[in-house]
């Protein structure tokens, strides 16, 4: 019998959404009288001590429950706390950010009554694909549910950071097209690298690569869906390079993913399936999991393919 539900929320995901989709899980719990705990995180990593807080002091396992609320940032948090303390508490995730890639390419939609039964009655917790990097230039280890960019990408997000866009772009109720307007305005920053690449025993090397993604399913920036072939059942890493890019090519690729969906045919991009890659790189080059931008520096990176337990 579960006896309390503990919820880790961010109530400004989504620029409010974290709050409604709140005030609807409480209702819930309510009408079926189950005590619960709610924690609500104020800034950037505050989801990070909340947790170590919350099962360190006083979570259960087999007494009680764990609901996370917010955006795929928050998520990340949560489950990169977790695991850094080498615990999998399943996790029920009601998804309230503006982005919830996450979200659309590994649950089927469900309504909060629905989730909340699973959390309570389902026995087993199902277990979905994240990735695992160990980022040897920073000396810096974790977990990414989305993906992990190097080069363009990141400078799209650094974009999206600078000039504060999802904030200016909700006073008109667009701020679902944030990562789009970003795309345009990192055009000028595009930098290329060379890239090496070690998989599955092989090594291939490329030169002039402006955008590097190690993906974990198929879509980036709130729905965008960089390869319409892509597998979202697929279980292993699909790694997307972009190389031998000048300006040109640049804008075919940009309407290839933004606006035809169709699949992309073309000798500028290089796509690697499998469960484990070692990537290097001397240049200094911007990159970010998730939506989260690290240092700039030189690349050399381990990717090996992980799960983490879900109530779905």
């Amino acid at each position: 019998m579960i006896e309390k539900i503990y919820i880790i929320v961010y109530p400004m995901a989504g620029f409010g959404k974290g709050r409604q989709v709140l005030n609807q899980v409480r209702q819930e719990l309510q009408a079926l009288r189950i005590p619960h705990l709610t924690y609500e995180t104020e800034y950037a990593q505050h989801a990070v001590s909340i947790t170590k807080q919350l099962v360190t002091q006083q979570f259960d396992p087999n007494k009680h429950r764990l609901a996370v609320i917010g955006g795929d940032g928050t998520l990340s948090e949560v489950i990169n706390t977790l695991l850094s303390l080498s615990l999998k508490i399943p996790i029920t995730y009601f998804a309230a950010g503006t982005g919830n890639d996450f979200y659309r390419a590994r649950f089927n939609e469900a309504s909060v009554p629905d989730m909340i039964d699973k959390m309570l009655y389902q026995r087993q917790a199902k277990h979905i694909p994240i990735g695992y990097y160990q980022n040897k230039s920073q000396h810096k280890v974790g977990y990414f549910i989305n993906s992990y960019g190097f080069g363009f990408d990141a400078e799209v997000i650094h974009s999206m950071t600078h000039y504060n866009l999802k904030e200016k772009l909700n006073r008109f109720k667009l701020s679902h097209l944030s990562y789009f307007f970003a795309v345009f305005l990192a055009l000028k920053d595009i930098k290329t690298f060379s890239l090496d690449v070690n998989h599955e025993g092989s090594q291939q090397h490329f030169e002039n690569c402006g955008l590097v993604l190690m993906m974990n399913h198929p879509f980036v920036g709130g729905g965008i869906q960089i390869a319409p072939q892509f597998d979202p059942h697929q279980k292993d890493f699909s790694l997307y390079i972009f190389h031998h890019l000048n300006f040109k090519v640049i804008l075919n690729l940009i309407w290839n993913i933004l606006f035809s969906h169709k699949p992309i045919n073309s000798n500028n991009l290089t796509h690697l399936r499998g469960n484990q890659f070692e990537l290097w790189s001397p240049q200094i080059i911007r990159s970010e999991y998730d939506g989260e931008l690290n240092t700039s520096s030189p690349i050399h990176c381990q990717f090996k393919k992980t799960s983490y337990p879900f109530f779905i």
